[in-house]
């Protein structure tokens, strides 16, 4: 088993000394089924591509006509040049008729779902200066169902638990604080300004990550379950079974 932790090590770059920890167990859960608009939005087949966008634009209007004062709306997105890859998170928030814009480089080697769901802490980290009088409502359109899953649905998430427990933590600081936090879905590249902006944010944010010391990156048990798969592989053994699998997974 060490011959092939230094194999990983040596041909894909896989430290086991830096996987990430797990949850520890807290009791069952329920599973929540995703809303029913997440299915129902840009999917009919008697509308044109153009009319789809127009009906999301409008959408997605509303809801920033719709903000009062001490309000706000933010839009996130994530983007990963490969995946795994440098990813990074932007983010666009709209408070009192003025533009922040946020974007952070995540990693010089992670996926989409950590740009997502970074992307959405940079804006809870964001709102934390505010007090209660300034802002009570902060509504999140993230076009990522999976991060939005894995945060309001309860859904199962092999990776990233610290990131995942950390935007929860914030989210629940800020719900006690008398800021209260909105998660929503918002179809991406369907022409909705803040989405787009977001998107272009994270892409500017991923290609700064390409620069980012190969030492901050933590492992998620995908990244040790593939390594292990492709080192021994490498080493002619071609069964597909490792011992490490046994130990660490």
């Amino acid at each position: 088993m060490y011959q092939q932790t230094e194999d990983m090590r040596d041909t894909e770059l896989i430290d086991i000394n830096k996987i990430e920890p797990q949850y520890e167990y807290q009791g069952l859960v329920s599973v929540i089924r995703a809303p029913d608009y997440w299915r129902n939005i840009c999917s009919s087949k008697s509308r044109t591509t153009a009319q789809i966008e127009e009906e999301n634009k409008f959408i997605f209007s509303e809801q920033l006509k719709s903000q009062t004062p001490n309000t706000a709306v933010a839009f996130t997105d994530g983007s990963c040049l490969g995946n795994p890859g440098p990813c990074g998170a932007g983010a666009i928030i709209y408070i009192n008729n003025q533009e922040e814009k946020l974007k952070r480089p995540v990693s010089n080697k992670g996926s989409i779902l950590l740009a997502e769901l970074i992307a959405i802490q940079i804006v809870l980290d964001h709102i934390e200066s505010f007090s209660k009088t300034q802002i009570y409502t902060l509504t999140i359109f993230s076009d990522s169902q999976t991060a939005l899953g894995i945060l309001t649905l309860n859904w199962k998430s092999d990776s990233y638990h610290q990131t995942i427990n950390e935007v929860k933590r914030k989210i629940k600081n800020l719900n006690e604080h008398g800021i209260l936090i909105n998660l929503n879905w918002t179809p991406g590249h369907a022409n909705i300004k803040g989405n787009d902006e977001a998107d272009s944010l994270a892409k500017e944010a991923a290609k700064e990550a390409e620069t980012l010391a190969v030492d901050d990156i933590v492992f998620t048990k995908q990244d040790v379950k593939k390594a292990a798969r492709n080192s021994v592989t490498k080493n002619g053994n071609t069964d597909g079974k490792t011992v490490i699998l046994d130990v660490i997974i």
